[in-house]
């Protein structure tokens, strides 16, 4: 050290009034209902479609992530009995997006970390629900999948604004995968 240094600025910054309190405005609170539904509506899909839970699985084994951290939306059928009020209540909001043409509305919820909600069509049987994760490439997720690309499973072109396919389909439910 030199004789210039200290062990203790002097010039230390004192935050201002106006500063704490913007510091203070991204308090986060615990959501445990929120955190609940998402829970739930991740064990029945998974319940519904196996081959996405041997990916969970492997998710876990291999890269020691967890499946929730990848959701980027849970498809819920509108039909659901009680699912618009039940998102209400836990926190989620409605808002815009350019989702598939089958959505009916979309709902985020700002008080946490959450995946997007997204409300199926009318039309679309209340047993039903879709994840899809996040992924850097739908080709590349694919391939190491073993899944092969055609018109059916996957939408939009590389380097579009977005593209997704579908890896995994089961009579309620499937996963995609969303770039």
């Amino acid at each position: 050290m030199t004789d210039t240094q200290t062990d203790h600025p002097t010039d230390a910054h004192v935050p201002t009034e106006a500063e704490l309190a913007e510091l203070s405005k991204w308090h986060w609170e615990p959501q445990p209902e929120a955190q609940k539904l998402v829970d739930e509506l991740l064990a029945d899909f998974l319940s519904k479609c196996p081959k996405a839970g041997e990916l969970a699985h492997r998710m876990q084994a291999e890269t020691a992530t967890r499946f929730n951290d990848w959701i980027d939306t849970i498809f819920v059928a509108s039909s659901k009995p009680g699912i618009t009020e039940r998102l209400g209540a836990v926190g989620y909001v409605p808002f815009e997006t350019e989702l598939a043409s089958d959505v009916a509305a979309c709902y985020h919820n700002p008080k946490g970390l959450f995946p997007a909600i997204a409300l199926l069509e009318e039309h679309i049987p209340a047993a039903k629900i879709n994840v899809g994760i996040k992924v850097e490439s739908v080709a590349d997720f694919f391939a190491a999948h073993n899944l092969r690309i055609t018109d059916d499973n996957v939408g939009g072109l590389p380097g579009e604004r977005s593209r997704w396919g579908m890896a995994f389909h089961a009579t309620d439910a499937q996963l995609w995968a969303i770039e």
